[in-house]
């Protein structure tokens, strides 16, 4: 068990489960170099002796109850090194279990973290930082270094099986280890790997002024390694830390000044690093405005001038502070308690819910009750967890004497999904921010193709969205039960259809979509789409900013002949070279053609945020040089390629090599039937330059015009059969009904306020990446397709 797992340089340990006290079994260089000890040490022994005095026993506990329970866990640990020095351990143990589901191997992979943790909770006096670094590492480093060991573990073992499978017969029934599991929760999962703010490359420090001593809530990485400060011994402290006998008091007076009166100023300052060595500093201390247009936090940007000219450094150190304060401004930070906007109410009355029966009753025991209250609603079935949170079926109880008739004389259930998130949990994962994004969009929006939010329910552990229940399941499973995972090509163009009115309208609103797969696609009840999870969608402004919409010409070209390769046609696949067929809108009163206008809506931001979804994330955000609306059309081109062909262009085993693939490969079209129009679509999608994009000229409109699009009626395909659903009957798809066992529960209110069969403090927490079950999104995910 060491040829496959030597190669990797990851630093981890890997422990027999199958004897008393798990000893450790391998352990790779990288884990002796970290820790100091010798194979002689650690060979044969339990992990616990680089536990010490300061080791937190409440996470020792958790570790003891993941080895019992077979479950992943990640906790940061105060551990020690043979010579005694403490450093932060980020670590991650992981349960191999084989054929049999008997857990025969633990997989502990670690991180030294001790620069670039937060720390201790108490170690920012209390100040609520910006990041918590524990889980962003986990996400951005450990998981990619889990997945790698567990590949190595599998490549071993069907090694040593091959060689010994002779000796195995004789000797019995040789069970081998199954990784592929634990491998599949990792690469359809959502990635939030760094905002906007994090992946600037500047030396900056975030500071709160209505805080005593205006401490520090964010230090980028650029400033660390300036400095040579740890994250721990910055956070929470005033940044004068930096000061010495020789700075300038004169220069910091003048900075207090501009300080207290909220005014840019930018100072020559001679600072000190850790160690003491002196530095010219050039800082520009800038004020950032909360949504109300009132000063709220402090941005400084340093530069080490000690051997460079200042001239045009103030500038630039200006824009940086500019861009720092736009990048907060996304992350929905307003300091002071992070839930305080979020309330319990109806969501606002739209036109698309005008005769909705579900939405009268709740406005009608609004009405009776004075508010609406989690108890009046009894729990039917779990219907999936993830990275975000929890989702419930639930049922509205009538009020006394309704007898389960509805407002309006409307008589039947009312079943709504509730989505449970745990507030500390998302304060600890960085959630707070994308909460309220999903929020924002779902109290905008009202389009047929979209999540239906009907109320937000707020208590003192959790917020609630109450949302419509899709029973017809998620577009996932239809691939997942379909032959070779995939649909026949008309069927992937009703869907395609759908998906692309519901883009058109987010970026009309001023949204980006950013995780679009067929994990968050449910099917309605009427059989079509309907997509949902928008916590990783990014809004333009504080509540979106609408999008004004323009005319824009756009060139014909002819459709491709049977055979010509996809994408071959001559021009910029973004400006009109997308084969666009001639509409009827586009002939003038007289009768005679001209070149077809397209309506043009898209937003005009960028960001530079690290989200999405492994295969589906567009090489622009790989790269890291900003993004905008276009990556929702390169996650448009990839869904097709897998409604068509069942499977991704780029994926690999491993994270990298994914992205490596997506930024520098083109994808490959097996012959699977699909037409010359199919494949040239995708290709215009998944062009690499997202300026020749297809869709850069003038977004949906432009996707639309395509000839793939020529026989789709626009007009009538939300009353047409819809498609969907007999997709998902012909696979075998089963609706999400509650069983009659759910439904005929005794009634009870839990403590959590939701009456059902199941009592308990409070909805699950939603599972943490490498913890517990295969789920993702809000759904199960049942197997990854290789």
């Amino acid at each position: 068990m060491t040829t496959a797992l030597a190669k990797l340089r990851h630093t981890f340990v890997v422990a027999d489960a199958t004897q008393p006290d798990c000893p450790l079994v391998y352990a790779s260089q990288g884990f002796y170099d970290m820790t100091g000890f010798s194979p002689e040490e650690v060979i044969g022994h339990n992990c616990r002796f680089l536990q010490g005095p300061n080791t937190d026993p409440e996470h020792v506990r958790k570790l003891r109850e993941s080895v019992q329970n077979g479950t992943c866990v990640t906790v940061r640990l105060l551990n020690y090194r043979k010579d005694g020095t403490p450093f932060w351990n980020l670590l991650t143990m992981t349960p191999v279990k084989d054929d049999t589901g008997a857990v025969v191997k633990i997989v502990g992979v670690q991180l030294d973290v001790t620069d670039t943790t937060e720390g201790l909770e108490d170690a920012a006096h209390g100040v609520p930082v910006l990041v918590r670094y524990d889980y962003r590492l986990q996400d951005k480093l450990v998981t990619p270094a889990v997945d790698d060991v567990l590949l190595g573990l599998q490549e071993d073992d069907e090694a040593a099986t091959t060689a010994g499978a002779a000796g195995a017969a004789a000797g019995g029934e040789a069970h081998r280890l199954s990784c592929s599991a634990l491998l599949r929760q990792h690469h359809r999962g959502q990635l939030d790997l760094g905002t906007t703010m994090e992946r600037m490359q500047h030396n900056f420090v975030v500071s709160d002024p209505t805080l005593p001593d205006c401490p520090i809530v964010f230090a980028s990485d650029g400033f660390l390694e300036l400095t040579g400060y740890r994250r721990e011994e910055v956070l929470g402290h005033n940044c004068r830390f930096l000061q010495g006998p020789d700075t300038d008091r004169a220069e910091v007076e003048r900075l207090k000044a501009a300080i207290n009166n909220w005014e840019e100023v930018t100072v020559k300052l001679l600072n000190y690093n850790k160690s003491g060595k002196p530095f010219w500093n050039l800082l520009t201390v800038a004020p950032i405005l909360d949504g109300k247009g009132h000063p709220r936090l402090l941005v400084g940007v340093l530069v080490d001038v000690t051997n460079i000219s200042t001239e045009g450094v103030a500038a630039a150190e200006h824009q940086a502070a500019t861009a720092v304060g736009q990048a907060l401004g996304t992350m929905g930070w307003d300091g002071g308690d992070p839930w305080e906007h979020f309330e319990t109410a109806l969501a606002p009355a739209k036109p698309h819910q005008a005769n909705d029966p579900a939405a009268a009753a709740l406005r009608a025991l609004v009405k009776e009750d004075g508010e609406l209250r989690l108890e009046r609603f009894r729990r039917i079935a779990d219907l999936g967890a993830g990275d975000a949170g929890v989702v419930t079926l639930v049922e509205l109880q009538p009020l006394d004497g309704m007898d389960a008739v509805g407002a309006g004389g409307a008589i039947g259930r009312h079943l709504f999904a509730l989505k449970s998130m745990d507030k500390k949990a998302m304060e600890e994962r960085n959630k707070v921010g994308r909460v309220r994004t999903e929020e924002t969009i779902l109290r905008s929006v009202d389009h047929p193709y979209l999540a239906k939010l009907y109320a937000t329910i707020h208590t003192d552990t959790h917020l609630h969205f109450l949302l419509e229940y899709c029973s017809g399941g998620v577009l996932y499973d239809v691939l997942e039960r379909s032959p070779d995972h995939c649909i026949p090509e008309a069927e992937a163009k009703s869907i395609a259809a759908e998906v692309l009115l519901a883009l058109q309208y987010l970026h009309l609103r001023g949204f980006i979509y950013r995780d679009l797969k067929p994990e968050n696609i449910l099917i309605m009840p009427s059989g079509h789409c309907q997509l949902t999870d928008f916590d990783l969608s990014f809004t333009c402004g504080t509540n979106g900013a609408s999008v004004a919409p323009e005319l824009v010409p756009a060139a014909v070209a002819p459709v491709p002949a049977p055979g010509t390769p996809p994408g071959s046609t001559s021009g910029r696949g973004g400006s009109g070279s997308a084969m666009l067929r001639t509409s009827s809108t586009s002939l003038r009163s007289n009768g005679s053609a001209a070149s077809p206008m397209l309506l043009a809506a898209q937003p005009s931001v960028r960001t530079n945020s690290l989200v999405g979804t492994e295969e589906y994330l567009a090489p622009e955000i790989i790269i890291g040089e900003g993004h905008d609306s276009m990556v929702d059309w390169w996650s448009f081109g990839i869904l097709l390629y897998e409604l068509m062909y069942g499977t991704t262009p780029f994926k690999s085993a491993r994270r990298d090599t994914t992205f490596d693939n997506i930024v520098k490969r083109q994808p490959h079209f097996p012959h699977r039937g699909v037409s010359p129009e199919g494949r040239d679509l995708i290709s215009k999608l998944l062009i690499k330059d997202p300026t020749q994009r297809l869709g850069a000229q003038a977004g949906a409109d432009e996707v639309r015009q395509h000839p793939w699009f020529a026989d789709f009626d626009w007009a009538l395909g939300r009353h047409s059969e819809a498609t969907l659903a007999r997709a998902a009957s012909r696979a075998g798809v089963p609706k999400c009904a509650p069983s009659k066992a759910a439904s005929k529960a005794p009634a009870g209110t839990g403590s959590n306020g939701i009456s059902g069969s199941r009592s308990s403090a409070s909805p699950p927490t939603p599972k943490r990446a490498g913890e517990g079950g295969a789920v993702m999104g809000c759904f199960p995910l049942r197997r990854r397709r290789n």
